[in-house]
Parts: structure tokens; C-alpha cells; sequence
């Protein structure tokens, strides 16, 4: 989907407001009694694109919103509701049958509800309800627990706890990566993880995940009874890491980050984060189709707190249900981060209620 296609859910007509400001085209909105509860966006489109669009636009009485004064890759917002987007869709099967597809492909993605996330000939079944996802630190450097867990008998100790709570995954990760944490050897991040997930293995049939950007330590971890690769760089770390996956056939959590764990948090800046998050993921899920990974073993995360101030977090929780354009599950990562503490004025140690209260509004906004 070249066209970076994506819908935007609207409160009301502040929403829109909201959504002119933050994409630079000025205050122009709909018209405050205007119905409309969705936002189209299509991007980089030529004016012969643009044209056929508002066209079909027009038959459907869907509202053109803003639009840029460029002649060329230009953007486009349309105004309405799911029903008026699917006659769309059937209008530009005449219209314009290139992007017809691509449309009907986003309204499909959209409207799904249930995916069956495959890893390792396991299948875990997302949207019926929620999947939690434990987060197993055993580092000595962890920005949330402050290495509570470093050693390895507490860390399967905690592992298990948290199992016995009710996590469907455990996510064991032996590299911080809190901002302006320094890297670790792989040899060390290896001598972390594979005790734990050797462990948990033989104690637990969970689920289990290793958070690592470092095929070779990915490669161990599976071997040893990891099902899941946690990749924060989206496989843009370690040129390996998308063979080790496809061949293990091992599930995978690609992450949208901007810089590194070490800048990544020093001035991060977008035009419109929604729109370059998407972007950023959906090369990401066809750089890994393109090496043998199959869809179903993909699941996206749009990194809350990667790269991200306090208005680019809120945001991205405020339209999880945008992420659905890419056809997979959206795993939301947010536990104790720092945004929580920007909103609630908490120290790490008490940001649990903050935490659950953002995981539930980005559950409530589509995730």
C-alpha cells in the first residue's frame, strides 16, 4: 500500500480541528454539524489520483477535507462514515482500479476483530480478548524495577508469578533499553536470557518471548524454548535477524523507534506521528514478508515511549484503532514509562494505575 491508507476515528468535530492543526494544513474543518465519525488519509497520490477521488468523493457525499498546495504527492482527507467509504470502494472499481483494492484492503483490515498470531506451531488467538504480555527484566540497569531481577532464581521465580497471574506471554529481555542506556556485549545478554528461558520452559508451558535486537541471541533463545522475537529496531539492527525468524518460523514483534535507545529520547520530532509511524511499520512488515516471514507470525507495536514526547504518546494510544490498516495485531507496551509520570506526577514505583489506565484506553481505541 504505497499510499500509506489509513482511518482516523473522530469524537466530533474538534477532532478534526485536532487533526488540520497537527497535519499542517491550516484550521479548515468540516462544518460543526457535520456527521462525519471517520477521516480517510491517502498519501503521495498524483493529481490525476487526487481527481478521480474527489470524484468518487462526490457520488458517495464524502467531504474533501484539506489538501496541500503541492501539484505533485499530494495528500488527501475525506470526511464521513464506514458505510459511505465502502461505496467508495465500489465506486472506484470504475473509477480508479488501482486504488480500489487498496481501499478495499484497509475497509477489511479495518473491520477485523480476530487474528490468529502463529509462533512456532503455536497458535495464539488475538481479539476475542486481550493478550497480556508479562515484561520479565533481568538486567541490572532496568528503568522499572531497578534490577530486582537480575538474578536468575528470582527472575524465573518472578516469571512464574506472573504466569500464575494470568499472562499469556512472558517477555524475558537482558539489555535495558531505557533511554541513554549503553549496550551490552551479545555474549552477555545470552549468559542473561537463556538460564531464565531454559527455565521457564521446563516449568511452564507459557507462552515465552526474548526482547533482543541480536540474531545470534535470538537464535539461542528459540533453540532454548523462546517462541517469540521482541525486536524493538524492526529488524533494522541485525541483518540476520529476519532469516533466523523465518526459518524458525518463530513469532515477531516489530517496534517503530526513532533513533536509538541512546538518542532516541534527546529531541524526537515528527510532522504527523500517526502517518510516519504507520509508514515506518508497514516497510517494516514488508521487509519481512519479502524475507519469508509470513503474516501470521507478525505482531506490530507502535513503541509508546520510543522516540516519543507526551502530545506523540497520547496521540498514538488516542488512535490505536488507526494501526488496524496494517492487518495484524498491535501489541501496546506503556508500564510505568515516563509519560505516565509526566500526566500523574508519580515516581516509577507508583505508575501501575497510570500504566492500566493508558493499556485500557488503547485497548478502548482499537488496539
Amino acid at each position: 500500500m504505497k499510499h500509506n491508507a489509513h482511518l482516523i476515528d473522530l469524537e466530533s468535530a474538534g477532532g478534526l480541528q485536532l487533526a488540520a492543526r497537527s497535519s499542517g494544513f491550516g484550521d479548515e474543518t468540516v462544518p460543526a454539524e457535520s456527521l462525519a465519525t471517520v477521516v480517510l488519509r491517502m498519501d503521495a497520490l498524483d493529481d490525476a489520483q487526487v481527481v478521480r477521488l474527489r470524484r468518487a468523493a462526490e457520488e458517495v457525499s464524502l467531504q474533501p477535507l484539506w489538501r496541500p498546495g503541492a501539484t505533485h504527492e499530494q495528500r488527501l482527507f475525506l470526511a464521513g462514515d464506514r458505510r459511505q467509504f465502502h461505496a467508495l470502494s465500489a465506486a472506484l472499481q470504475i473509477l480508479d482500479p488501482v486504488l480500489a483494492p487498496e481501499l478495499d484492503g484497509l475497509l477489511q483490515a479495518d473491520a477485523r476483530r480476530h487474528w490468529s498470531w502463529s509462533v512456532r506451531g503455536r497458535q495464539l488467538q488475538a481479539g476475542p480478548r486481550t493478550l497480556v504480555m508479562g515484561v520479565l527484566n533481568v538486567t541490572p540497569d532496568s528503568f522499572s524495577d531497578g534490577g530486582r531481577h537480575a538474578d536468575p532464581g528470582r527472575a524465573v521465580e518472578h516469571g512464574l508469578e506472573m504466569v500464575e497471574a494470568g499472562a499469556d506471554l512472558v517477555d524475558v529481555g537482558g539489555e535495558s533499553t531505557r533511554p541513554g542506556a549503553a549496550r551490552v556485549s551479545a555474549a552477555e545478554e545470552s549468559e542473561r536470557v537463556l538460564p531464565v528461558i531454559r527455565a521457564l520452559a521446563r516449568q511452564s508451558d507459557v507462552t515465552l518471548s526474548v526482547d533482543t535486537s541480536r540474531a545470534a541471541v535470538a537464535a539461542q533463545a528459540l533453540e532454548t524454548g523462546a517462541r517469540v522475537v521482541n525486536d524493538i529496531s524492526a529488524l533494522g539492527f541485525d541483518d540476520a535477524m529476519a532469516d533466523v525468524v523465518a526459518k524458525s518460523r518463530a513469532g515477531l514483534v516489530m517496534m517503530h523507534m526513532q533513533g536509538t535507545p541512546q538518542s532516541m529520547q534527546q529531541t524526537p520530532a515528527y510532522h504527523d506521528v500517526l502517518a510516519e509511524v504507520l509508514a515506518h511499520l508497514r516497510e517494516a512488515l514488508d521487509r519481512a514478508l519479502d524475507a519469508g516471514i509470513t503474516p501470521e507470525q507478525v505482531v506490530l507495536d507502535p513503541g509508546i515511549g520510543f522516540g516519543k514526547g507526551l502530545d506523540h504518546n497520547l496521540t498514538l494510544l488516542r488512535h490505536a484503532g488507526s494501526l488496524r490498516a496494517l492487518g495484524r495485531p498491535v501489541l501496546v507496551g506503556t508500564s510505568r514509562k515516563a509519560f505516565v509520570g509526566q500526566i500523574t506526577g508519580r515516581p516509577v514505583e507508583q505508575r501501575l494505575a497510570g500504566s492500566l489506565g493508558s493499556l485500557a484506553a488503547a485497548v478502548t481505541s482499537g488496539a
